[in-house]
């Protein structure tokens, strides 16, 4: 009865491990098919002070090679996203609209946020919704923090089917 007892303890005890490095391979700040990890930075604003990838201001960078990623390929829980990355959900598609939700801080410039280029989110991303591609519009766009820490915007968009 003993060795049956001690058996069951080590059975749930087990279980309760695989369970939790199961979380591990989850990001913390919001998981999921619209979870996109980008670097940050801009030159759209005068005067902008910092040392982002691709330029001191606010904003998405775009550069070559260096393309949007899915967010669950990258982190584990507690990971610390470094300084000039960022992530972002995809909470709404619509016709010609692309509402974003910034889960890190650097994509805004007060209540504005800009891509200085068109930004391609590519056929990885795109695909998940429906598209092949899906186009981020260059142009400044306002930000809302309504319910939101780092800020919500709505882009202008080019859905390629």
């Amino acid at each position: 009865m003993l060795l049956l007892s001690l058996g069951l303890i080590g059975l749930t005890m087990m279980s309760f491990k695989s369970s939790e490095n199961v979380k591990e391979k989850n990001l913390d700040i919001g998981t999921g098919s619209g979870s996109i990890y980008v670097r940050i930075g801009t030159y759209l604003w005068p005067d902008c002070n910092g040392s982002n990838p691709c330029g001191p201001c606010a904003g998405i960078c775009i550069r070559r090679g260096k393309g949007p990623k899915k967010v669950d390929d990258m982190f584990v829980i507690g990971t610390q996203v470094p300084e000039g990355e960022g992530v972002f959900n995809i909470i709404d598609i619509s016709k010609n609209t692309m509402t974003l939700e910034f889960l890190t801080p650097g994509f805004t410039n007060g209540n504005q946020t800009g891509l200085a280029e068109n930004f391609e989110l590519g056929s990885e991303i795109s695909n998940v919704y429906g598209y092949s591609n899906i186009i981020l519009n260059q142009g400044f766009y306002k930000v809302n923090y309504t319910n939101s820490q780092y800020g919500k915007s709505t882009f202008n968009v080019t859905l390629v089917p």
